[in-house]
């Protein structure tokens, strides 16, 4: 099993976010971490889910067989993704 940790910062006046992941193995070592930063988010909920998907595209996570445990300090997020009904409201990506 891999733990992936995420977090997001956001900018509603600028609409800028900086993302940030760590990845640690089932002994608690460090796989992989990153960060990036990017403009144009509407919500932090849509930069914290963003952070996840750039943390399991960029470092090989999507070829990774095994069970991923994504851990989020926002609540809003980690419903969103565990959600599998369609959202089509304009503040959702």
């Amino acid at each position: 099993m891999i733990k992936l940790n995420i977090d997001a910062g956001f900018d509603p006046n600028t609409r800028h976010a900086r993302l940030g992941f760590i990845a640690r193995n089932h002994l608690g070592q460090v796989i992989f971490s990153g960060w990036s930063s990017d403009r144009f988010y509407y919500t932090a909920e849509e930069a914290k889910c963003l952070a996840a998907l750039v943390g399991i595209r960029k470092n090989s996570l999507s070829f990774y067989k095994g069970s991923i445990w994504l851990e989020s300090g926002s609540l809003a997020t980690v419903r969103a993704l565990n959600d599998i009904t369609p959202n089509r409201s304009t503040s959702f990506f």
